[in-house]
C-alpha cells in the first residue's frame, strides 16, 4: 500500500501496487480509481518524446509509424476510460 499521487489525500495509504499475471507492475487507488501499469507510463513517455520530435520536424519514417500506433493506442485507452466512467455513472443511478 502507498499514498496515491493522483489526489490530495496524502495521509492515508490507499494505493495498491502489485504484479500482474504477466509480470508487469500495476497500481490501483481504492479512493479515486487511479490505475495503470509501468507499460502504460512507458508508452505515454515515448508518445510525448515522439510528439516533441515531430514539432522539431526530425522524425524518421520508422518514428512516424510508431507515433501513429501510439496515438491510436492513446485514443483507445481514452475510449475505454470514458466507457468505464459512463458505466460507473450508470451503476450509481437508481432503477
Amino acid at each position: 500500500m502507498g499514498v496515491c499521487p493522483a489526489h490530495k489525500d496524502k495521509k492515508h495509504p490507499n494505493l495498491n501496487i502489485y504484479l500482474t499475471r504477466n509480470g508487469k507492475v500495476a497500481w490501483h487507488c481504492f479512493a479515486c480509481g487511479y490505475a495503470g501499469t509501468l507499460f502504460q507510463k512507458d508508452k505515454e513517455k515515448e508518445l510525448q518524446e515522439l510528439e516533441q520530435k515531430e514539432k522539431d520536424e526530425k522524425l524518421t519514417e520508422h518514428e512516424k509509424n510508431r507515433l501513429e500506433k501510439l496515438r491510436s493506442w492513446k485514443q483507445e485507452k481514452e475510449r475505454q476510460e470514458k466507457a468505464q466512467a459512463d458505466f460507473k455513472i450508470l451503476q450509481k443511478k437508481p432503477l
